[in-house]
């Protein structure tokens, strides 16, 4: 196999590979998915003491798991796949209102932690598992990946032209 078509099928591959759907485009809010890292707060307002209350079993850092799920505690599993962390965060405070029959509902705060990776695969000097950054492009990653593999390093102007003038 010529390193053109190599290095044209590692594009291609790459492309396939990484979940361009499921991350966001510049306007759009970031959705979850399976290997996000979230970072979650609750407090509740305590009117008849004048004072906040920290709910610390329930804060912690949290990672999405294959089913899309979080586990909180008093709650039970709960679906993020797909939501921002917004949602998250009013989906908490309802359901710790609704399950211990709160009278006012708590303030969860929800915050991306880490953001699920990504996998680079391909005739690429180094694939494997790279972590993801909103500003990553496919010739971003490539470079995470250590570019590509150099046989014949007159037959790599093709590939690398190609790649730059896709963008994204």
């Amino acid at each position: 196999m010529s390193q053109r078509l190599r290095a044209l099928l590692a594009v291609g591959i790459l492309l396939m590979a990484m979940p361009l759907q499921a991350l966001p485009a510049a306007a759009d809010e970031y959705r979850l998915a399976t290997q996000d890292k979230l970072r979650v707060r609750v407090a509740e307002w305590q009117s008849a003491e004048g004072n906040f209350r920290d709910w610390s079993s329930v804060s912690g850092d949290y990672s999405v798991g294959p089913a899309g799920t979080i586990s909180i505690p008093f709650i039970g599993e709960l679906s993020v796949t797909g939501k921002t962390t917004a949602e998250v965060a009013a989906a908490i405070g309802d359901g710790l209102q609704q399950k211990l029959g709160l009278p006012d509902r708590p303030e969860a705060s929800v915050e991306l932690a880490e953001f699920r990776p990504i996998f680079v695969s391909g005739d690429v000097q180094t694939p494997g598992k790279y972590p993801y950054d909103p500003q990553l492009t496919v010739l971003k990653a490539l470079s995470l990946a250590g570019g590509l593999r150099r046989s014949d390093a007159a037959g790599l102007g093709g590939p690398r032209d190609f790649i730059n003038a896709q963008g994204k």
